[in-house]
């Protein structure tokens, strides 16, 4: 008997997989299947794409018009649409059901339990780094660039020579990480509080 429950255990896992997988293709919604398109145009914006073959949601730059749906503002939009939610029945094994007297009141019954279920969402672990989280070496004392495109950003800067966030119109499209959206995220990890300017 205990050979005959082996066996129906791993028939039962081996099926269970063959329909996750099976289910991943059918349930994934088409337009996370499509590769990321950046546009004709040259505006800098950071997105999110589903990548169909990893399984996750990835950072790409959109040029600001055309493109495709596969295009985010924030990895949750990405995940909440496109990553896999499987649903998977609570059960217990076969012989605890059938030692039970009456299945309505064991809680662990199989008639019990059967309305149960457990939702899995596979959700990959962020990769965005943080400028606090980086080297200050590593990004403060990179060179500023304005950019190449038409965008008229204001952005901070550190000039180690001053030790001072100084303010910038950036263009978009190209930088450095020695780029900051905010003059409290520059000061805070840039400048030096002992240090005098000259």
């Amino acid at each position: 008997m205990y050979t005959k429950m082996v066996s129906l255990y791993f028939f039962v896992c081996i099926n269970s997989l063959v329909i996750y997988v099976n289910s991943r293709s059918i349930n994934t919604p088409a337009v996370c299947k499509l590769a990321p398109q950046p546009g004709p145009c040259y505006s800098y914006n950071p997105r999110y794409f589903f990548n169909d073959e990893t399984e996750t949601c990835e950072l790409f730059i959109y040029g600001g018009c055309q493109g495709n749906g596969n295009n985010f503002e924030t990895q949750k939009d990405c995940m909440s649409l496109c990553s896999l939610t499987s649903s998977v029945p609570l059960r217990r094994s076969t012989r605890d059901a059938e030692n039970s007297a009456d299945p309505s009141s064991d809680p662990n019954s199989e008639q019990a339990t059967s309305n149960k279920t457990l939702v899995i969402t596979a959700i990959e672990p962020s990769t965005n780094t943080t400028e606090p989280a980086r080297k200050r070496e590593d990004i403060c004392f990179q060179p500023f660039a304005e950019g190449t495109c038409k965008e008229n950003l204001i952005r901070y800067y550190y000039d180690p020579e001053v030790n001072k966030c100084i303010k910038f119109i950036f263009k978009g499209c190209f930088q450095y990480d020695n780029n900051f959206e905010k003059l409290e995220d520059c000061e805070s990890l840039c400048v030096i509080p002992d240090k005098q300017s000259r």
